[in-house]
């Protein structure tokens, strides 16, 4: 258990909450680099372009404590990632969309179709 800590992530850091919330639990943050693999819409970006990190509670008030459940919420944020990842991945394969090309590709190939009726069929 004590390894988790030593195994830290880059980039994952524990802070302590603004004074404005009522808990004195340590948070923890992490901001996935390169941009590359953030799955997030618009690459975690907000209103004013600034990237955002992805942010959780550790529930724990003690620094080691909290160390190994950042550890833990990351990792748990990485098989999330990998199972979004796989997700749309199925999702861009089975889509209309994907379906459509494949069909209109064999279909603007044949010659027996006038110009204009691939043109009509692609609009």
């Amino acid at each position: 258990m004590s390894d988790l800590v030593g195994n830290a992530p880059e980039r994952l850091t524990i802070y302590k909450p603004p004074k404005s919330r009522n808990t004195k639990n340590l948070l923890c943050r992490w901001m996935p680099m390169p941009e590359s693999i953030d799955i997030r819409p618009n690459v975690g970006r907000n209103s004013s372009v600034k990237r955002m990190p992805y942010v959780g509670s550790t529930n724990f008030e003690d620094p080691y404590k909290s160390a190994k459940a950042a550890v833990r919420w990351w990792e748990e944020l990485q098989v999330d990632f990998d199972n979004q990842k796989k997700q749309q991945k199925y999702s861009s394969t089975h889509s209309q969309h994907s379906y459509l090309e494949t069909w209109y590709a064999k279909f603007s190939a044949r010659t027996d179709k006038s110009p204009r009726n691939k043109r009509d069929r692609l609009n």
